[in-house]
């Protein structure tokens, strides 16, 4: 019997890839120079492998039977060598790759093949298509209006309605991924309700995956927010103790003025 490969959540090129994009000179990403940078290239590796790791749960768990699913497994093992294989063409030149980083760092814009609605229920059954902001966007919109400790609590009385009036767009957003799913699955009204009974554990399926793609990407904003934050933190502090030694060393020099030193 053909041993089934083990597939890893990300191939090992594809990480040597990334951390040249993000100006590593080696391939290593703890080589790459920019602290900033280096928690940047950490954090679209965990992106990409939060896809792989969903990709195998949802496909384990779509999979009738053990032979099913070690056909997709083998299946994705030659669609990953051949990933592979093109990353270390590209790692052959290096100098084009290196730096060129700005197309990795927005969630939104990766289309990932788990996207595509659903076809068939898999083993799903129907389930309720619930509305939930993800905790990551939540924590993300505070930070946007003020809040250090990424809480609703944090936001400040003069951004708390600002604040309020996002998150009820975040909610209304998610609303509309629904509806948007809800007319898919048949329901000519956008409602979940609506969705014929045939059509109902497929649209569960997709849901359910619809709302960990996206919980994903929010994961990746948040840190990439996150990382951004501290740098200008950091900025803002060497930025000061400059100015206080400008202070201290024109208070020196002015004492020295008026004892008739200067």
């Amino acid at each position: 019997m053909t041993k089934v490969p083990t597939l890893p959540p990300i191939g090992k090129q594809r990480v040597k890839w990334l951390a040249v994009r993000f100006g590593s000179t080696t391939g290593r990403v703890a080589d790459i120079a920019n602290p900033g940078d280096r928690r940047r290239c950490e954090a679209r590796i965990e992106f990409e492998s939060s896809y792989g790791r969903l990709w195998e749960a949802e496909t384990r768990r779509g999979c009738p039977t053990v032979a099913d699913y070690e056909a997709c497994i083998r299946q994705a093992a030659v669609g990953l060598d051949a990933d592979e294989h093109f990353h270390w063409r590209e790692l052959k030149r290096p100098a084009r790759l290196r730096g060129n980083m700005s197309n990795l760092l927005n969630p939104f814009a990766v289309s990932w093949p788990m996207d595509s609605f659903c076809t068939e229920p898999g083993l799903d059954t129907p389930r309720a298509l619930i509305v939930n902001v993800p905790d990551a966007r939540r924590r993300y919109t505070a930070i946007v209006w003020g809040a250090e400790n990424e809480t609703a609590k944090g936001v400040t009385a003069e951004c708390r309605a600002q604040y309020d009036e996002a998150m009820q767009a975040e909610a209304e957003g998610v609303e509309v991924m629904r509806e948007a799913v809800a007319r898919h699955y048949g329901s000519a009204s956008g409602d979940v309700s609506d969705i014929p009974q045939a059509n109902r554990a497929t649209a569960s399926r997709y849901w359910r995956r619809c709302m960990a793609l996206y919980d994903m990407r929010c994961e990746f904003e948040l840190a990439l927010t996150r990382i951004s934050t501290n740098e200008r933190k950091a900025e803002e502090q060497v930025r000061a103790v400059a100015e206080t030694r400008e202070i201290e060393e024109q208070a020196t020099h002015d004492t020295a003025d008026a004892l008739g030193f200067g």
